[in-house]
């Protein structure tokens, strides 16, 4: 094992070209900096064998492999079966990072188009799905054990603001069809804020 005190020499990675210190013991190697270089660099030398795949159009560039039960592509490369919007996004764009999600504009799961596709949270693939009206396996568990994400005003279809509902519950002098007009809801919906049967959580 090398005392901490081994003198490093300069050495550049072949992926992102940064320069790093290292043992002189690692030269002639170690090709890259990290496990994500090696990765990137390995998945760009495969990028022709990923296109060949993808029958391209005006619209959507729609994934010709496999495709899960789902209605997602996925190829299998560098050890793991990976989802093709996932790998497009980052044959375009680089890694993507970590807690981000690789949604869809145009809602079509084969699609692998570059500008077809954009980077969002958990919160913001939930929104997107529930004003979309559609929903993925994973989105719905999400949906289930995350509430706090889509609850109340971060709801994709939601009218009302949580101030909105304070200030509803707050209004005592004045009827729940003017609070409805007023609010652009139904009287119902009203109602539920008011006898608190509606916006539980606040």
């Amino acid at each position: 094992m090398p005392h901490k005190d081994t003198p490093r020499v300069p050495f550049e990675c072949t992926h992102c070209h940064c320069n790093i210190m290292i043992l002189p013991s690692q030269l002639g190697v170690r090709k890259f900096c990290s496990r994500e270089c090696h990765y990137a660099h390995t998945l760009s030398q495969n990028e022709d064998r990923f296109w060949d795949r993808v029958k391209k159009s005006d619209g959507c560039w729609e994934w010709q492999g496999r495709i899960e039960k789902n209605g997602y592509g996925s190829w299998g490369f560098y050890s793991r079966t990976w989802r093709t919007h996932r790998l497009s996004w980052t044959l375009r764009y680089g890694p993507i990072p970590d807690g981000l999600w690789v949604l869809h504009h145009c809602d079509n799961r084969k699609c692998v188009r570059p500008d077809h596709l954009f980077l969002g949270t958990l919160a913001d693939n939930m929104r997107d799905a529930a004003v979309k009206g559609v929903m993925s396996a994973a989105v719905r568990k999400a949906w289930i054990t995350h509430p706090d994400l889509w609850r109340g005003e971060k709801h994709g279809r939601a009218k009302l603001t949580d101030n909105d509902v304070r200030a509803i519950r707050a209004t005592t002098s004045v009827s729940q069809t003017e609070l409805a007009h007023r609010y652009g809801v139904s009287q119902a919906t009203i109602w539920r804020i008011i006898s608190r049967k509606g916006w539980t959580h606040i």
